[in-house]
């Protein structure tokens, strides 16, 4: 399973209710007309717009499909960003190409 109870969850690949904010509060049961052989459910709570049950049919929870949530999760106070880490290494390399750079302009301009 993706989620977790307790997790924030983004819904998605449903033919309604996609890109809902919802927290997942526990393991959902489908009643058994209903079973799909889509893998484990959770019963969800939508923290903005409801769920759309039937045409003139709102609700805040629904029973969601694991494979249908995105969890976000807090990464932790370790969490590295990688997008925007540079370690010193990277930063050496980056010198070590430059001066190469500059060197190679040089012997250039001067033959």
């Amino acid at each position: 399973m993706k989620c977790r109870p307790g997790d924030l969850a983004l819904t998605y690949g449903a033919p309604t209710d996609n890109g809902l904010l919802v927290e997942v509060a526990e393991v959902g049961e489908l009643p058994p007309s209903l079973k799909l052989e889509w893998g484990p459910f959770w019963r969800v709570t939508s923290l903005g717009s409801p769920f759309h049950m039937e045409p003139h049919q709102r609700s805040q929870t629904a029973i969601w499909p694991d494979r249908l949530l995105h969890p976000i999760r807090n990464p932790g106070d370790d969490a590295i960003d990688w997008a925007s880490h540079r370690t010193p290494r990277s930063a050496d390399l980056r010198q070590e190409q430059l001066a190469r750079a500059r060197h190679q302009l040089l012997e250039v301009a001067s033959s």
